[in-house]
Order: structure tokens, then sequence, then C-alpha cells
């Protein structure tokens, strides 16, 4: 297995593919049956549960790898040491990109497609309670700004930390029932664990959940994801929290899993020498930015008029394409790379 150096080089290909498994998500979720306007003409079962399988595990895994960087650069490289200059970098990094794609992509076609009115659009864009894909950015953009209040913490207690974390998970699961998601800080709340795991794995090479084989997360999280599944169709409150502690638990195999998998796949193969993995790995940004509203439209397009699995590939290859092009030229600018967060 590779070094803890080749390992946090390996981060960044290994976000890459966790992109694109975001657009592969993206790209069959619709046959989900609740998710982008009406239902699909025809059923797709296999998409359905591949689509849930995907879910349960990519952006943990993101966000598992935002707080290992995370710890590398506070502890290891000295960074982050002031409040308002990483505060001013988050801002850049998450706020600016949200405001602008807002602005000028995410709301236009979303009005075109969803018909919303301005009452909906204020909570779901201006109190960002449910921003489209956008609501990672400020996820990540409050996890961020609550650990770094917490990083010492965290550092020095495990077991407590641990709790802690878990605390802040029931806290968003609790907090999205009783108040607006406002600034998706529910959102966050459930996502401070994952980050936190991340952080764990950076501070201890030697921690135990490293010397489980990336096999058995997969084994574990499908199991999981197949007793979810059945456990969601029951009645009561019984089955109700069950189905919460084991999505918990699926989350939490997930990111292991695709962590561990990804990292001996990207070490194994050799896969930060492919130049279009390097190539993509700059515009796992923009990428994240654009590609569902170009999904909205080819979904339009095609569904009932081809076989899904066809519109499936086709909605991958063109939300590619399309974010990779409009990305491309806008990182030819400074104020492009400014607006996308890559200044």
């Amino acid at each position: 297995m590779p070094d803890k150096q080749t390992e946090l080089n390996n981060c960044n290909y290994v976000k890459t593919l966790l992109m694109i498994l975001v657009v592969i998500y993206h790209s069959c979720v619709f046959w989900t049956g609740n998710w982008f306007v009406g239902m699909p003409v025809y059923q797709a079962p296999l998409l359905n549960y591949f689509a849930r399988w995907l879910n349960s595990f990519h952006i943990y895994a993101f966000t598992l790898i935002s707080g290992y960087i995370f710890f590398f650069l506070k502890y290891e490289k000295g960074k982050y040491k002031l409040f308002k200059p990483f505060l001013l970098n988050k801002v850049k990094r998450l706020l600016v990109p949200y405001i602008f794609i807002v602005t000028i992509w995410v709301l236009p076609v979303t009005v075109y497609f969803f018909k919303y009115d301005f009452k909906t659009i204020f909570h779901n864009y201006i109190l960002a309670e449910s921003p489209s894909q956008l609501w990672f950015l400020w996820m990540l953009f409050d996890v961020f700004i609550i650990f770094w209040l917490f990083s010492d913490f965290f550092k020095k207690y495990n077991y407590l930390g641990m709790i802690v974390t878990i605390v802040f998970y029931i806290l968003g699961l609790a907090g999205k029932e009783i108040m607006p998601n406002i600034f998706c800080i529910w959102t966050a709340c459930q996502y401070i664990v994952f980050f936190w795991l991340g952080f764990k794995m950076r501070q201890y090479t030697d921690i135990f959940v490293r010397k489980i084989p990336g096999c058995a997360w997969l084994a574990a999280n499908l199991f999981l994801c197949a007793v979810t599944q059945l456990f969601l169709r029951g009645d009561g409150v019984v089955i109700e929290l069950l189905c919460l502690v084991m999505k918990f638990f699926m989350y939490i195999t997930g990111a292991l899993m695709a962590f561990t998998i990804l990292q001996w796949a990207v070490w194994h193969f050799r896969l930060g020498e492919s130049k279009i993995l390097k190539f993509l790995s700059g515009k796992t940004m923009v990428i994240y930015l654009l590609h569902q509203q170009i999904i909205y439209f080819i979904i339009s397009w095609l569904d009932g008029e081809v076989n899904p699995y066809i519109n499936v590939i086709a909605n991958f290859l063109f939300a590619m394409a399309g974010s990779l092009v409009i990305g491309v030229i806008l990182l030819k600018f400074k104020l492009g790379r400014f607006l996308i967060g890559e200044s």
C-alpha cells in the first residue's frame, strides 16, 4: 500500500474519481422517481438501485477526504492558524462560486423547468435551504467553519471528539424537523462526523479502520443498503429509528469503502500517471458546479424517446463534455477562475 505522502498525493485523483461518480449518480437518479420533474416514461429498476447505492458513499467520501487534507494543511503544514484568513479563503473558494453559478446558471435553468415562484426561490437559493447541487458548497463551508473552531479539541480527544460529532449528526437530523435548513446548517451538522473521520485517518496511520480491507467495507455497505431499502417499506417509530441508525452506518461504511478502494486503485493501477485523470483533476469544481442542469436538458429531450440506459450514457457524456468546455473557457481568465473558486 502507498506511504503517507503518496496517499496524500493520491487524494486529488480520488476526488476526481468521486466527482465522476457524482455525475454518474445524477445521470441515473431520475429513474429513482423522485428527481427532476415528473416520472420517467420507462422504468429502470437497476438504475434505481444503482443510483441509491452511489448516494450511499460519494459525497460522504468527498467530505472525508476534505477532513483528511484539512489535518495535513493545519497541523503538518502550519496553515489555517488564524480564523479570519481561513474564513476569507473559504468564502472565495465556496461562496463566491455559489453566488456566481446560482445567478447565471442554476437559477435560470431551474426556474425554466420547475416554474418556481419567488417564495420558493427565496427559500431554496437566497436562504440556501435546498439550492440544487450547490448545497454541497454551503454544507462544506459550514463544516469548515464549525470544525476549525473545534479542531484542537478534536485533535486532542479521540473518543470524546467522536461523541461530539455524533451529537452534531443527531442535532442535524432533529434540526431539519423543527427549523428551516438555512444555509444548509443542519445538513452540515450531519457531515461533520465524516470530516472528522478523514481528519483522524490523517492523524493516525495505524487507526483501526485502516486495517479493514476495502472489500469488507464494500460488503458491509451493500448489506446495509439492501436492508435499509427493505426497512424503508415499513411503518412505525421503531422502524424509522432503526432505519436512521442503519443509514448512518451505511454512510460511514460507504465513505470508508470509497476512500480505501479508490486509494488502492489509484496506487495499484498508477492512475495518477493518466493524462485524462490529470486533466480532469483540475476541473472537478467546475464539473460539479455545472453538470446537473445539462442533465436536465438531456432528460427533457430523450426521456421516452430512447432506452433509459442510452439516456443515462447521453446524460453523462453531455454533462461531462458541456461542463468541461465551459470550464476550460472560464479557467482561461483570471476573473473566470475567481468566480468558480479556482483563483
